[in-house]
C-alpha cells in the first residue's frame, strides 16, 4: 500500500526551503531582485533563467538512501531533444491499443471495480489513469491507489514513467501533495527522465493552496536542479498564483524577466492574458491596457479570453463606453464574442442601470445562437432589482422558469433582496415560501437578507422570530447574520440589546470578527458613548481581534464629532504605531472634525502630512477643506484650493462646486456664484438640486426674489426638478420680503406639481402670516397641515405663540401652549421665552414669574435669555430691586449672566436716575470677567446726558476709546442730543467735527438732532444752513428731519415757510407722515388758522395719510379754543365713526372749551360719558 509514511517529504529537501526565510520585495524593488526574494540563500545556487541549461548529470540511477534534494539533473538542449524523440517512440510503442475516450475509460474502470477485477497490464492501467486525469474528477481516485498497489505488489508489475506521471497528476488533483512527492521520488530513483510536465500539476496544486513561496522555490530552484527545466506553462502557473495572492508587483517582475530572457521563456498569450486579468481585477486598467499594447508590439495576438478580461475590467470600473468600443475592436479583428463576453457586458450594463441596453444585448446574444443559462437570467434580474424595477425582475423570473431554467438559490436571493430594499417585506416572505415549495432550500444568505430587510423596515421582533425559525429548521446563522442583527439593533438605538447579541453569539460558538466589533463601535459612537466604544476597542484587542483601518476610522470620526480632536489625533498616531496605515477616509474624518471646530490651519497641515506619507487626497478631501474655508469666510483660499486640486489632476465634482457656490452666496457674491455655475456646466459637471437651492437661497437673502424665481423656472426647463427645500427657500424669501400672498400662491403651485410641502414649508408660511398680523389665516393653515398628515413641530407652535403674543392675545397663546402639550409636542425654552416676553410686554410680570417656575417644575431649564427677558420686564416696570434679586437667583442656579443681562440692569438704573449705582454695577461686572462693550458705555453716557451731566459723559467717551472700544454713531448721537438739550449747541457742533476726524461719519439722525437743537435755540438760519450742508455731504434728510424743521418753523410762527417745506419735501420724494401733518395742523391752529388746518386734514386724508388721535385732539382743541364747540363735537363723532377712539386729552380739550364757554352742565355730562367709556381722568 502507498502510505504517507513512505513519503520522501518535500519538507526534507535542503534547509533552504524553510518558509520562514522568505521575504517578498516591496513594490518599489526592481525586477532583478525577484529571484533573490523568492528563493532563500542556500548552498545550492538559485536557478537563473537562461537559454543554455547546465550539462547533464552522468548518473541516472540512484541508491535508495539518496536525498531527493541532492539529485541534480541538468540535461543539455541536445540531450533534451534526443530524449524527446526517444520518448515519442516509446509512447508509440506503449500505446499499441487504440485510444479510448474519457467516458469509455471511466466506464471500463467502474466495470473493473464492480467485478472485483483489475487491469492485468501496466499499459491498460495507464490508459485508465490517462482518462482519470483528463476527466479531472477525484471521485474515483481513492480506488486507483488500491488498483496501483494490487498491480505493483500482488502482480509485481513494474510501473513505468507514464504511470508515475499520471499518479502525480491525480495526487495533485486530490490535493494530496505528500503522495505526489512519493511518486516523484520513486520516478527519480528509478532513473526516469523528468521534465516540466511532471512538476506543473504540483506547481498548480501549491498555488491553488496559497503555498506560493514553496511553488516559487520549486520553479526557480528545485526544478532546474533536478533537470526539469521550467517551461512557459510553469511560469504561467506561478504568475497566476502570485496574482491570486495579491502579489501583482512580483508577478509583473517575473513577467518582465521572462520578456528580457526571451527564447523558450518568451511569454505567450496565456501569460499576457493571466497578468491582464489580474490587473483588471485590481482595477489597474492603465497597466492592463499597457500590457495589451505590448502584446501587439511583441507579436502576440490577444485571444477571446484576453478581451473578456479587459471588458470585465472596464465594466467593473464603470467604463461601459470603452468596453463597447473594445468589443467593436475585437469583432473587427475577427474574434466573435462568446457567452462570457455577452454575460460580462450585460452584467456591466445592469450595474450601471442601463437595463434597456442590457436587454438589447441579450436579444443579440440569443440571435447569435448563444443559449441563456441561469447565470444570465440571474444577472438581468440583479440589474432590474438594482434599478428598482422589481416587477420586471419578477416577470423575468417567471419567464426563465417557463423556458425550463430552474432558478437557483442565488436567483431567489437577489429577488428577495430587491423586494426587501424596496420595502416589500411581505412579498419577500412569500417568495421564501415559494422557493421552499419548489424544493429549493434557502441558505443562510437568504435568511440574512430577510432579517436585514425586516430590521431596516423597523420590524425588529419579526427579525428575531426569523432568526429562531432558521435555527429550528437547521440553518445555523453565521457571522454575517449576527452582524446584520447587531447592525440593526445599533441603528435602532438599541445598543444594550446589540451588546447582548454579541455575548449570545460568543456563547453559541460564533466568534465575532472585526466587522462585528466595528459595527458595535460605530453604534456606540453615534449614540455618543465614546468611552464605551474605546473600551470595546481594548476588549477586542485583548481577545485577539485586530482592529482594522475601518475600526480606527469610525473611532477617529466619533471622537471628532464629539469635539475630542486631540484624542482623535492621538488615536491616529496609535494606529500608525501598531502598523495600521490610515487611509484617505480616516484623514478625511480628521479634517472634517478640525474644520467643524474652526481649526482650518491644522486641517491644511494635515493634507500636507498625508501627502508626505504617500496618501493621495481625493475629491472628498478637497471638498471638506473648501467647505471649512467657506464657512470660515475664506472664500479666496477656497477658490485657490479649487485651482490647486485641478492642477494636481483631481477633478472636482458637483459637491465641490455646490460648496463653493454656497460659500460665495453666503458671502453675498452672487455674481461670482453665477459665473461658477456656468463654469461647472462648461466643464461637463451638471448642477444638481442642491447647487440650484444654494443659488436660490443666496438670491433670496440678497433680496433678489425675481431672479430667484427666474432661476427656479430655469432649473425646471433644464430638467432639474426642484425639491421641497428649493420651494421652502423661495417661500421664506417671499415672506421675508413681505410678499405673503405670493408665498401662499407658490405653496399651491408646488402642490399642483406634485411636490409635497413639509413641516418646514408650513412653519415658514405660518410664521410669515403671524408676522403680517394674519393670525386667523395662520391658525387655518395649522389645521390644513394637520389634515394633510403633516404634524406641526415645536417651531410651528412657537411661531404661532409668538404671533399671538405680539398681537396682544396672551390668553390664546397660553391656550395654544396647553394644546401643544396635550398633543404630545413638548415646548422648548424658545417657546417659553416667547410667552415670558409676551407677558412682560403686557405688563403681567407676576404671571411671567409663575411661568418661569412652571417651566422649571416641568423639567425645562431656563437659559440666560429667559432671565434677561424677565429682568428687562422688571426694569421697565421700575422694579429694580426685584431685577437685582433675580440676578442673584440666576447666579445661584448656575446661570452666568452675560453682558446683555448687566446692560439691561444698568439701563434700568439709569432710567431710574440711579447713575451711581449703575456705575458701581460696571465694577462688579468687570470683576466677574465681563468686558464692558460699546452698548454698556452708550447706556451710561445716555444716563449721564439725561441727567444733564455732559461733562462726565465726555469723560466716559474718552475712557471708552482708551479701553480700545470704538464708539459708534449712536454713542456720539446720544452725547450730541444731551448737549443740544442742555443748550450746548456749539459743543455739539464741535463734537460733530471731532467724530468726523475720528473716522465716524455723522448720519441723518445726527443732523436732525442738531437741527432740532438749533430750532429750539431759535437759530433758524443756522438750522437751514445745516440742512443744505448735510445734503451737500450726501446725507439725504428723511421725514424726521423735515418734520423737525417744520416743527421749528411752526413754533417760530413761520407757518408759510413750514408749508413751503412740506411741498418741497414732497417734490423731492419724501412722503410726509401723520406726525408731519399733525405738527402743521397744530401750527395752524395755534396761529388761529382753523380753516386752513381743517383743509389740511382733508388734504392728508385724500393723499392716503390716516390722521390719528393726536391729529384729531389738536383740531378739537383748536376749535374749542376758537369757541366752535359744535364743530368740535361733530369732529369728535367723525373720529369715532372712523374708528379713532378719543383719549383723555381729547376729552380734556372739550371740557375746558365747554367750561370756558360757560356750559358747565354739558361739561359734567361729558365727564360722566368719559367715565362710562372707561377713559382715564
Amino acid at each position: 500500500m502507498v502510505h504517507a509514511s513512505s513519503l520522501t517529504p518535500f519538507s526534507s529537501l535542503p534547509p533552504s526551503t524553510s518558509q520562514s526565510q522568505f521575504q517578498f520585495p516591496p513594490a518599489s524593488h526592481h525586477t532583478h531582485c525577484l529571484v533573490c526574494y523568492l528563493i532563500p540563500q542556500s548552498k545550492s545556487q538559485p536557478h537563473k533563467i537562461t537559454n543554455k541549461p547546465k550539462p547533464p548529470s552522468t548518473t541516472t540511477n540512484y541508491p535508495s538512501n539518496t536525498d531527493l534534494g541532492d539529485i541534480l539533473m541538468r540535461p543539455s538542449q541536445q540531450q533534451h531533444k534526443e530524449n524527446g524523440k526517444l520518448e515519442q517512440e516509446e509512447r508509440k510503442r506503449h500505446w499499441k491499443m487504440a485510444p479510448i475516450s474519457t467516458q469509455e475509460s471511466i466506464n471500463q474502470f467502474n466495470y473493473h471495480l464492480a467485478v472485483q477485477n483489475t487491469p492485468t497490464s501496466i499499459r491498460q492501467f495507464n490508459q485508465l489513469l490517462s482518462a482519470m486525469v483528463r476527466a479531472k474528477t477525484s471521485r474515483h481516485h481513492p480506488s486507483i491507489f488500491s488498483v496501483y498497489n494490487h498491480l505493483t505488489q500482488t502482480l509485481e508489475i513494474c510501473p513505468n514513467k507514464y504511470t508515475y506521471r499520471y499518479m502525480i497528476n491525480i495526487c495533485a488533483q486530490m490535493n494530496q501533495l505528500n503522495l505526489a512527492f512519493i511518486f516523484l521520488g520513486r520516478l527519480l530513483k528509478e532513473g526516469h527522465r523528468i521534465d516540466a510536465n511532471i512538476f506543473n500539476p504540483v506547481l498548480k496544486c501549491l498555488c491553488s493552496g496559497n503555498r506560493i513561496r514553496e511553488a516559487a522555490v520549486m520553479l526557480l530552484h528545485k526544478m532546474p536542479n533536478l533537470g526539469a527545466v521550467p517551461d512557459v506553462f510553469s511560469y504561467n502557473i506561478l504568475i497566476k498564483g502570485l496574482l491570486s495572492n495579491g502579489k501583482t508587483d512580483l508577478a509583473l517582475q517575473l513577467f518582465f524577466k521572462m520578456v528580457k530572457t526571451g527564447g523558450e521563456y518568451e511569454p505567450d498569450v496565456i501569460t499576457y492574458t493571466t497578468i491582464i486579468d489580474g490587473l483588471c481585477k485590481e482595477s489597474d486598467l492603465t497597466k492592463a491596457f499597457g500590457l495589451y499594447q505590448k502584446m501587439y508590439s511583441m507579436g502576440v495576438i490577444p485571444n477571446i479570453v484576453t478581451y473578456n478580461s479587459l471588458i470585465n475590467g472596464l465594466c467593473k470600473d464603470g467604463a461601459l463606453d470603452r468596453a463597447e468600443k473594445l468589443l467593436q475592436t475585437m469583432v473587427y479583428e475577427g474574434h466573435e464574442p462568446d457567452f462570457v463576453t455577452y454575460t460580462t457586458l450585460i452584467n456591466g450594463l445592469c450595474k450601471r442601470g442601463e437595463i434597456e441596453k442590457a436587454k438589447e444585448l441579450l436579444h443579440s446574444m440569443i440571435s447569435k445562437g448563444h443559449k441563456l443559462d441561469v447565470m444570465t437570467y440571474t444577472t438581468l434580474i440583479h440589474g432590474l432589482c438594482k434599478n428598482g424595477e422589481i416587477e420586471e425582475a419578477n416577470k423575468l423570473l417567471h419567464t426563465m422558469i417557463s423556458k425550463g431554467h430552474k432558478p437557483n438559490v442565488v436567483t431567489y436571493n437577489i429577488l428577495i433582496d430587491g423586494l426587501c430594499k424596496h420595502g416589500e417585506i411581505e412579498r419577500a416572505m412569500e417568495l421564501l415560501h415559494t422557493m421552499k415549495s419548489d424544493g429549493l432550500e434557502p441558505d443562510v444568505v437568504t435568511y440574512s437578507i430577510i432579517i436585514d430587510g425586516l430590521h431596516k423596515n423597523g420590524k425588529i421582533e419579526r427579525a428575531m422570530e426569523l432568526l429562531h425559525s432558521m435555527k429550528s429548521e437547521g440553518h445555523e446563522p453565521n457571522i454575517v447574520t449576527y452582524n446584520i442583527l447587531i447592525d440593526g439593533k445599533c441603528k435602532n438605538g438599541e445598543i444594550e440589546r446589540a451588546m447582548e447579541l454579541l455575548h449570545s453569539m460568543k456563547s453559541e460558538g460564533h466568534g465575532p470578527n472585526v466587522v462585528t466589533y466595528s459595527i458595535l463601535i460605530d453604534g456606540l459612537c453615534k449614540h455618543g458613548e465614546i468611552e464605551r466604544a474605546m473600551e470595546l476597542l481594548h476588549s477586542m484587542k485583548s481577545e485577539g481581534h485586530e482592529p482594522n483601518v475601518v475600526t480606527y476610522r469610525i473611532l477617529v470620526d466619533g471622537l471628532c464629532k464629539n469635539g475630542e480632536i486631540e484624542r482623535a489625533m492621538e488615536l491616529l498616531n496609535s494606529m500608525k504605531s501598531e502598523g495600521h496605515k490610515p487611509n484617505v477616509v480616516t484623514y478625511n474624518s480628521l479634517m472634517n472634525g478640525l474644520c467643524k471646530h474652526g481649526e482650518i490651519e491644522r486641517a491644511m497641515e494635515l493634507i500636507h502630512s498625508m501627502k508626505s506619507e504617500g496618501h493621495e487626497p481625493n475629491v472628498v478631501t478637497y471638498s471638506i477643506l473648501m467647505d471649512g474655508l467657506c464657512k470660515n469666510g475664506e472664500i479666496e483660499r477656497a477658490m485657490e484650493l479649487l485651482h490647486c486640486m485641478k492642477s494636481e489632476g483631481h477633478e472636482p465634482n458637483v459637491v465641490t462646486y455646490s460648496i463653493l457656490i454656497d460659500g460665495l452666496c453666503k458671502n453675498g457674491e452672487i455674481e461670482r456664484a453665477m459665473e461658477l455655475l456656468h463654469c461647472m456646466k462648461s466643464e461637463g459637471h451638471e448642477p444638481d438640486v442642491v447647487t440650484y437651492s444654494s443659488l436660490v437661497d443666496g438670491l433670496c437673502k440678497n433680496g433678489e426674489i425675481e431672479r430667484a424665481m427666474e432661476l427656479l423656472h430655469s432649473m425646471k426647463s433644464e430638467g432639474h426638478e426642484p425639491d421641497v427645500v428649493t420651494y421652502s427657500i423661495i417661500i421664506d424669501g417671499l415672506h421675508k420680503n413681505g410678499e405673503i400672498e405670493r408665498a401662499m400662491e407658490l405653496l399651491h403651485s408646488m402642490k399642483s406639481e406634485g411636490h409635497e410641502p413639509n413641516v418646514v414649508t408650513y412653519s415658514i408660511l405660518i410664521d410669515g402670516l403671524c408676522k403680517n398680523g394674519e393670525i386667523e389665516r395662520a391658525m387655518e393653515l395649522l389645521h390644513c397641515m394637520k389634515s394633510e398628515g403633516h404634524e406641526p413641530d415645536v417651531v410651528t407652535y412657537s411661531s404661532l405663540v409668538d404671533g399671538l403674543c405680539k398681537n396682544g392675545e396672551i390668553e390664546r397663546a397660553m391656550e395654544l401652549l396647553h394644546s401643544m402639550k396635550s398633543e404630545g409636542h413638548d415646548p422648548d425654552v424658545v417657546t417659553y421665552n416667547i410667552l415670558v416676553d409676551g407677558l412682560c410686554k403686557n405688563g403681567e410680570i407676576e404671571r411671567a414669574m409663575k411661568l418661569l417656575h412652571s417651566m422649571k417644575s416641568e423639567g425645562h431649564e431656563p437659559n440666560v435669555v429667559t432671565y434677561n427677558i424677565l429682568i428687562d420686564g422688571l426694569c421697565k416696570n421700575s422694579d429694580i430691586k426685584s431685577a437685582m434679586d433675580l440676578l442673584q437667583s440666576m447666579k445661584s442656579e448656575g446661570h452666568e449672566p452675560n453682558v446683555v443681562t448687566y446692560n439691561i440692569i444698568i439701563h434700568g438704573l439709569c432710567k431710574n436716575g440711579e447713575i451711581e449705582k449703575a456705575l458701581e454695577l460696571t465694577q462688579i461686572m468687570k470683576s466677574k470677567g465681563h468686558e464692558l462693550d460699546v452698548v454698556t458705555y452708550s447706556i451710561l453716557i445716555d444716563g449721564l446726558c439725561k441727567n444733564g451731566e455732559t461733562e462726565r459723559a465726555m469723560i466716559l467717551l474718552q475712557i471708552l476709546k482708551y479701553e480700545g472700544h470704538k464708539p459708534d454713531v449712536v454713542t456720539y448721537n446720544i452725547i450730541i442730543d444731551g448737549m443740544c438739550k442742555n443748550g450746548e449747541i456749539e459743543r455739539a457742533m464741535e463734537l460733530v467735527h471731532n467724530m468726523k476726524s475720528d473716522g465716524h461719519e455723522p448720519n441723518v439722525v445726527t443732523y436732525t438732532i442738531i437741527i432740532n437743537g438749533l430750532h429750539k435755540n431759535g437759530e433758524i438760519g443756522k438750522a437751514m444752513e445745516l440742512l443744505h450742508s448735510m445734503k451737500s455731504e450726501g446725507h439725504e434728510p428723511d421725514v424726521v428731519t423735515y418734520s423737525t424743521f417744520i416743527d421749528g418753523l411752526c413754533k417760530n410762527g413761520e407757518i408759510d415757510r413750514a408749508m413751503e417745506l412740506l411741498h418741497s419735501m414732497k417734490s423731492k420724494g419724501h412722503e410726509p407722515n401723520v406726525v408731519t401733518y399733525s405738527i402743521l395742523v397744530d401750527g395752524l391752529c395755534k396761529n388761529g388758522e382753523i380753516e386752513r388746518a381743517m383743509e389740511l386734514l382733508h388734504s392728508m386724508k385724500s393723499e392716503g395719510h390716516e390722521p390719528n388721535v393726536v391729529t384729531y385732539s389738536i383740531l378739537v382743541d383748536g376749535l374749542c379754543k376758537n369757541g366752535e364747540i359744535e364743530r368740535a363735537m361733530e369732529l369728535l363723532h367723525n373720529m369715532k365713526s372712523e374708528g379713532h377712539e378719543p383719549n383723555f386729552i381729547t376729552y380734556n380739550s372739550f371740557i375746558d372749551g365747554l367750561c370756558k364757554n360757560g356750559d358747565i352742565k354739558r361739561a359734567m355730562e361729558l365727564l360722566q360719558s368719559m367715565k362710562s367709556e372707561e377713559h382715564e381722568i
